[in-house]
């Protein structure tokens, strides 16, 4: 070949060559980007309703149902999903895989566009949203000050806001915790009656003298000038000094109203606890969480955020300090430097296993300089092609290092056979490569070709592992461009005087070499027995798929295995979600949970907490919370986090009124946001709905593995009812606006204006006075103004008590409750499997009722179909490719044959671990098909040399065994301790690394060993002397002299 002829006849020009394209990978290493994974796009499109005041079931009624009438007419469709709470509608609609989320979005808001006129007058627009995983909140800082908590909220809401809203790649910054300035007008019942008022016309009084106009244009001398009235408010005196026309003639509206410059009311709290010299420190503070852009670095945006840290800290009040609470680009570092970690393990590694086997610094300087030159190289088209540095990408380099060099090995271990010949270096490097160029090119297109498939899956799997397969692909490519060029031009410079040592009979390598040459000779006689004694050659054959056949009864009939999406992501953290009873506060809540705090930070392995009350998933209410808890990483490690979260789960169970979950808390913003357990019960009667989420309940908390096992059923919230007699309200000539004016004014406040101070806007709330409407009576009395005078809510409405669900989910237009659970020492797959089989021989699902399991689950089932679909293309194209290098379909078979060999390991080697089958290991699975055929390869390329040259069938398969057992036997070791740092589960992304690692360690090892048995029987079977006439199998034009 060209490449090698260059190579060893022009040293100087191939090194020049080959360090132009390592420096060019060198420098785009460093232009990559630092994700968690790679950038994936799910087709689901959010629709969100705000209608202030509004109840649910009023939302369902006038909202919900004509969304999801209109958009479920839309091509492509999978399923509608709406989230119905309190003055607020989302609807969420899931696009079948390979949908444009861009069209998908577009063809939503046409849709919600036509019947927005629908919607009731208070209804707010419309936003219609893709969803974005890719946006996230990057960093969390706690703000303490020792500011009044208007000034705090102030400076956080406009000072800190602002400035970290300019960093490059910055979204948005959301705050919680605080509360911002607000002007209450106070009303009192009595002073509106006595001045014959009501707050509508306060409301229309303020909103008018607030306002700014502008008049138009004016021309004077040739000059235009534009005229604007402006009355806009800018002081709080400007609204006390409202003049109100009265029957007792103009007041101001300070002597009417209480005017109070005071703060909204509270509807969230947080805090943050670190032991520190003095003990226990409280501090209340401010979150502030930045979000990223969809398109920008994680970790280019916490670094902009800390650079611009430096200069708001010296920035903030006295007795104000800025803390980082959470930052998600730690774990991205952490996870990048974990596996170059194992990638220079595993090089460490590989380089001990070939100095073992051939006992030569230069023969290992040669392929310890070739793997690094090819990992670089890598870089350089990684970049080109706009990849990032991540988890998945490097994972990639990781678990192709042994692989990697098989080609190096290989081709030295040739040369070497042909410098022991007796052949000078330079003509034994350019005959070794040339010899086994083909059968190595064959080898690396195997590896290439199977993520074909891969790459062209449309799913979620597909989408993340594209850049994964096609990493290794540019690792193979430039395998096979160093092992034909830097290998053999460094075999003929560092080889040169390689034959003197080869006389040398002490030493660690000759003892080595001898101890090898006997194991090579018991494994020729042991197949030389196999091979012409046909019941162990039949044995050899079948016996291995006796095996597998018999494993797969074992998984399928008595202990299957363990199946997840995602592995699970812990870390030293712990997450306790708290749920209330509804009629709790913000300040009952806050009382429990300090006393959950408490119990937390008694624990020697906690650092600090950060609470936040007033919010829990995409529920909000007072009596919702959450408590994260940071353990210290470094020091107090007797215990894991699972012990932990155990003891914990003890101490909190003196909190009966408290629903309360403890989980492991994790940094990794994977897929997986659900709980890893969801069934989801959808049907239009509410009772029978409710009846059968009890059972499906019931049943998960009886499956083993379970734990935190809950349902979104939640007893109504108490509400009072006011029912306007239209007959009364026509009779004193009023309407329904005005009592709904009036109690919305008396129970929450009405926002009718703002006020402008210093370029900030401030709310301006109509209040009525807080003692007056305490209990259903004081409601009553509450007085609407009308033509006849003050008139007594109860006398123009019906109150009474009842209850409205504080929160509604639909799901293709029907009611929906979920069922979820967390789980503990079992998979997903395990437990979705077993509920399902008591759910289907146990309850009677009535008719149109339904029970489905969660969006998570139907990922693992379309991941699964998704793999095995990759997993058979793959298999035909390694099969087809090997057939069309060998001109011969037979051959190909028997190299197949190492395909399901491998299986073995694979499924044994997650059964013994416990590891649960993943999208990771899957792809292990997969990428196996295309490796481990290599040592087929190998073998029947030097059989089939033999069998050209004269030799029996035989005496062909079992002298190439014996011949390139030690190419084969180096060649896997360093596959296998290349993938060992892998197996071993080290760093933050261990759970996602060992999955693949394990699954690839052993089914290397088992296809391995079994393929130096197997082939070789089905080859002396199935191959004879006519096979081989006009053949060119794997034949280079120049022979070469076989060993016998």
């Amino acid at each position: 070949m060209f490449l090698i002829h260059v190579a060893v006849k022009r040293p100087v020009l191939t090194t020049v060559v080959i360090l132009s394209i390592a420096l060019m990978g060198f420098l785009s290493y460093f232009n990559l980007p630092l994700n968690t994974i790679p950038e994936v796009e799910i087709p689901i499109v959010t629709v969100q309703v705000v209608y202030p005041g509004a109840s649910p079931e009023e939302i369902e009624s006038n909202i919900t149902k004509k969304i999801e009438d209109e958009v479920s007419t839309i091509a492509g469709i999978d399923y509608v999903e709406s989230y119905l709470m309190e003055n607020v509608n989302i609807t969420m609609c899931k696009f079948i895989t390979g949908k444009d989320p861009d069209i998908a979005s577009q063809e939503i808001k046409d849709k919600i566009d036509a019947i927005v006129n629908e919607f009731p007058e208070d209804a707010q627009q419309p936003v219609v949203l893709k969803l974005d995983i890719n946006a996230e909140a990057v960093i969390d800082l706690a703000f303490v000050s020792g500011l009044s908590d208007k000034d705090a909220f102030n400076f956080a809401d406009n000072n800190l806001k602002d400035k970290l809203a300019k960093i490059s790649g910055v979204s948005k910054i959301t705050l919680s915790g605080g509360r911002k300035r607000e002007i209450q007008i106070v009303l009192d019942n009595n002073n509106l009656a006595k001045y014959t008022l009501s707050p509508l016309q306060i409301i229309g009084f303020l909103a008018s003298n607030n306002i700014n106009i502008p008049g138009g244009n004016i021309s004077k001398a040739g000059s235009e000038y534009s005229v604007k009235v402006y009355g806009e408010y800018t002081d709080i005196s400007e609204i006390e000094d409202i003049k109100i026309p009265t029957r007792y003639g103009v007041k101001y509206l300070k002597d009417i109203a209480e005017i109070k410059d005071t703060l909204e009311r509270e509807s969230s709290y947080s805090s943050f606890y670190r032991f520190d010299q003095n003990g226990d420190a409280m501090n209340k503070v401010i979150k502030l969480s930045v979000f990223k852009q969809s398109d920008a670095n994680t970790v280019d945006v916490a670094d902009g955020i800390f650079e611009e840290l430096k200069t708001i800290r010296s920035t903030l009040p006295e007795n104000s300090s800025l803390i980082l609470v959470n930052d998600r680009s730690t774990f991205i570092r952490n996870s990048v430097n974990d596996t170059m970690s194992t990638i220079y393990m595993g090089i460490l590694l590989t380089a001990l296993i070939l100095y073992l086997f051939l006992h030569s610094m230069r023969i290992t300087m040669i392929i310890a300089i070739s793997m690094p030159v090819t990992l670089i190289s890598t870089f350089l088209l990684a970049d080109w092609s706009g990849y990032s540095l991540n988890v998945f990408t490097l994972m990639a380099l990781s678990v192709s290092v042994g692989t990697l060099i098989t080609n190096s090995v290989v081709i030295i271990e040739n040369i070497i056979r042909h410098m022991k010949k007796g052949e000078r270096s330079a003509g034994a490097s350019y005959k070794g490569t040339i010899e086994i160029a083909v059968a190595v090119l064959a080898s690396t297109l195997t590896n290439i070709v199977v993520f074909v498939p891969i790459a062209s899956m449309g799913s979620m799997a597909g989408q993340m592992f594209k850049e994964f397969g096609m990493m290794v692909a540019f690792a193979m490519i430039f395998s096979i461009i160093i092992g034909f060029t830097l290998t053999p031009m460094l075999s003929t410079t560092f080889l040169r005087h390689y034959h003197a040592k080869l006389e040398k009979k002490k030493g660690f390598g000759f003892q080595f070499d001898r101890y090898f040459d006997k194991f090579a000779e018991l494994y020729r006689v042991l197949l030389d027995k196999i091979i012409r004694y046909r019941p162990y050659r039949y044995m050899a054959m079948f016996l291995p798929f006796i095996l597998l056949i018999g494993t797969f009864w074992y998984i399928a009939m008595i202990s299957p295995l363990g199946s997840e999406f995602f592995p699970q992501m812990t870390s030293r953290k712990i997450q306790i979600s708290v749920e209330m009873p509804n009629y709790y506060d913000i300040s009952k809540t806050r009382d429990v949970i300090e006393s959950i705090r408490k119990k937390c930070m008694a624990m020697k392995e906690a650092d600090n907490t950060l609470i936040e009350i007033g919010s829990l998933g995409n529920r909000q209410g007072g009596n919702l919370g959450t408590v994260l808890v940071n353990l210290h990483k470094e020091k107090y490690l007797e215990r894991s986090t699972e012990d932990i979260i155990s003891d914990l789960n003890k101490k909190l169970l003196d909190f009966p009124d408290a629903s309360i979950k403890v989980k492991a808390g994790s940094d990794f913003e994977g897929p997986e946001s659900e709980s890893p357990i969801v069934f989801e019960i959808y049907g239009d009667d509410e009772n029978k709905l409710s009846e059968l989420t009890y059972r499906v309940l019931d049943i998960v908390k009886k499956v083993p593995g379970t734990t935190n096992v809950d349902s979104d059923i939640r007893p109504g919230k108490p509400e009072v009812k006011i029912i306007p007699d239209k007959r009364k309200l026509v009779e004193y000539g009023t309407d329904v606006a005005s009592v709904a004016t009036v109690v919305r004014s008396a129970v929450e406040g009405m926002v009718s204006s703002k006020l402008k101070e210093k370029g900030i806007e401030y709310d301006i709330r109509i209040q009525m006075n807080d003692s007056k409407i305490d209990d259903l009576d004081k409601i009553g009395n509450l007085t609407v103004l009308t033509p006849k005078g003050n008139v007594k809510i109860s006398e123009l409405a019906k109150l009474e008590f009842s209850k409205s669900p504080s929160m509604i989910t639909r799901k293709n237009k029907s009611r929906q409750y979920k069922v979820t659970a967390d789980i503990t020492g079992r998979s997903t797959g395990e437990i979705n499997a077993d509920v399902l089989k008591e759910i289907n021989s146990t309850v009677t699902i009535p008719e149109g009722f339904k029970i489905d399991t969660g969006f998570m689950a139907k990922m693992q089932e379309e991941m699964g179909v998704e793999f095995a679909k990759a997993a058979l293309i793959a298999i035909i194209l390694t099969f087809l490719l090997i057939a069309g290098i060998l001109e011969s379909y037979r051959q190909a078979i028997l190299i197949m044959i190492t395909v399901p060999l491998s299986l073995l390991g694979v499924i044994w080697s997650l059964k013994i671990t416990g590891i649960a089958m993943s999208l990771f290991a899957m792809m292990a699975g997969v990428m196996l098909i295309g490796i481990v055929v290599n040592n087929a390869i190998l073998i029947l390329d030097y059989a089939n040399q033999l069998k050209r040259e004269g030799h029996t069938v035989a005496d062909s398969i079992i002298n190439a065994s014996a011949v390139k057992l030690k190419a084969i036997t180096m060649a896997t070791l360093a596959s296998v301790f290349g993938m060992l740092p892998l197996a071993l589960g080290l760093g933050e992304a261990a759970a996602m690394q060992q999955g693949m690692g394990i699954v690839s360690l052993f089914g290397l090892i088992t296809a391995a060993v079994l393929t130096q048995f197997t082939v070789p029987a089905f080859y002396a079977s199935f191959m004879k002397d006519k096979h081989f006439e006009n053949k060119n199998h794997f034949e280079t034009e120049k022979k070469v002299e076989g060993e016998k």
